[in-house]
């Protein structure tokens, strides 16, 4: 309402307004974990990678300014994400050898509003061990006598598949 100061009758006016407050997207996703985002091949599921991401709602809704996490790039379904943030394995399996993935985290406000970040996994390659291995000779060979010794042996890969070992014997 206006008023002129006048005093008279008709020396106020008064308007009706509306105004529209544009929702502000949440911060873009961060990682708090100050670990090396990375995790060994063939991981279980729910093992964390070092990834631990924080937004938050700058506009403070009623409703507490909750921010809820997913993963919009996977990496071909081998990570996901908690309600907290906390990135971990979601099929160890596809976690073979040496390699760098990307996955994308998106923070989302309770009105809609969306923020995404890029983040780099590393996997590390674990080499396979010896769980059994056996010789035709039962004591040392002498190769300058000409002799072969056949070994046998399983091995065992943590990312569980079949993979070629050589085993060189001296």
């Amino acid at each position: 309402m206006a008023d002129d100061g006048s005093g008279a009758a008709n020396a106020t006016s008064s308007a009706v307004f509306t105004i529209k407050v544009n929702n502000i997207d949440p911060t873009v996703p961060a990682d708090d974990d100050t670990a090396t985002n990375e995790v060994a091949e063939g991981a279980a599921t729910g093992t964390t990678v070092g990834l631990d991401v924080s937004s938050t709602d700058p506009n403070g809704t009623a409703s507490g300014g909750d921010v809820t996490f997913s993963l919009t790039d996977t990496a071909g379904g081998r990570f996901q994400i908690d309600v907290d943030g906390v990135v971990t394995v979601d099929n160890g399996a596809l976690l073979d050898g040496l390699a760098t993935y990307t996955i994308t985290v998106q923070s989302s406000d309770e009105a809609g509003g969306t923020s995404t970040a890029d983040f780099a996994i590393n996997v590390l390659k674990v080499e396979p061990t010896i769980t059994d291995l056996n010789s035709n000779h039962d004591e040392p060979c002498d190769s300058s006598a000409g002799g072969v010794v056949t070994l046998d042996g399983a091995f065992s890969d943590p990312a569980g598949l079949l993979d070629t070992h050589s085993v060189e014997v001296d």
